[in-house]
């Protein structure tokens, strides 16, 4: 009898480690059928790979807010589709900061390089780089010269001679890293500071 009650409690024990077993391959069902589900919702977002620009559909997570890559304009730094993060407390903005801005006439968010910040003096050098503060922008991350020679780029230098080729305090210059396929500076001139959102990384 005792070698039958203690057989009878083994069994029950295995019985109970086996419901056990089962509750989570059906927890681990569901967490998969809600990622996949997610998945599914954030590919039908995904943008047109066409595009000229470079901006990107928010996604929130906790600090920081992970987010994909749409166009070509930061190119090859940043690719069509990739995933960068946003960070929204970042605010000592300097050179060669890769930051998300948002113009006050447009709802999307923009990725651009910074260039220059306030007091900075920069030359347009002849020779198809940029200089800024007399010496030549190191710019490793391009293939080709700093600049395109175009008319929207004949506007900013208007802009930049009214202000003696000095970025005006509160201001930034932003170029996208594909220089020929970028609406940047070159387009909206330089760009007030309270208009960046956040520094985005890789």
């Amino acid at each position: 009898m005792k070698s039958f009650t203690k057989m009878k409690k083994v069994k029950i024990k295995k019985s109970i480690e086996f419901s056990n077993f089962h509750i989570l391959v059906l927890i681990l069902i569901i967490l998969f059928c809600f990622l996949f589900f997610v998945f599914l919702n954030s590919n039908e977002n995904y943008p047109n790979k066409n595009s000229n620009n470079t901006n990107f559909n928010m996604i929130n997570y906790s600090s920081m807010e992970k987010s994909f890559i749409k166009g070509n304009s930061m190119n090859p730094t940043l690719k069509n589709e990739e995933v960068v993060y946003l960070d929204r407390n970042y605010t000592s903005y300097k050179r060669g900061d890769i930051v998300a801005f948002k113009l006050k006439s447009n709802d999307e968010y923009f990725v651009k390089r910074i260039i220059a910040v306030g007091d900075d003096s920069i030359i347009f050098g002849k020779d198809g780089f940029i200089y800024v503060n007399g010496k030549k922008l190191n710019e490793s991350y391009l293939s080709g010269l700093s600049f395109v020679k175009d008319e929207r780029l004949k506007l900013l230098l208007k802009q930049l001679e009214y202000y003696n080729n000095v970025i005006p305090k509160g201001y930034v210059l932003l170029l996208g890293d594909n220089r020929v396929n970028s609406y940047d500076s070159s387009e909206y001139g330089v760009i007030p500071i309270e208009y960046l959102v956040g520094k985005v990384y890789k």
